[in-house]
């Protein structure tokens, strides 16, 4: 299991690029990051962009760290 920090990391992408490729606000990537809560759509746009740079499929669920509230 890998965090949401690691990913960007891995995924070779500073969070600004993260949040202009998905749409979520850099700020909010950050909270998320931290263990702040948020939602499976939020996570699913940040997702979506990491599977695209890693070339792999990423389970939600696999990611540790997250707190999803809805």
């Amino acid at each position: 299991m890998a965090t949401l920090n690691e990913l960007i990391t891995e995924a070779g992408l500073r969070k600004k690029e993260l949040a202009d490729r998905s749409g979520v606000d850099v700020a909010t990537i950050i909270r998320i990051g931290n263990g702040k809560a948020t939602t499976r759509v939020t996570v699913v746009k940040l997702v979506r962009v990491l599977e695209k740079y890693l070339e792999r499929d990423i389970a939600i669920d696999s990611i540790e760290g997250l707190n999803i509230t809805r």
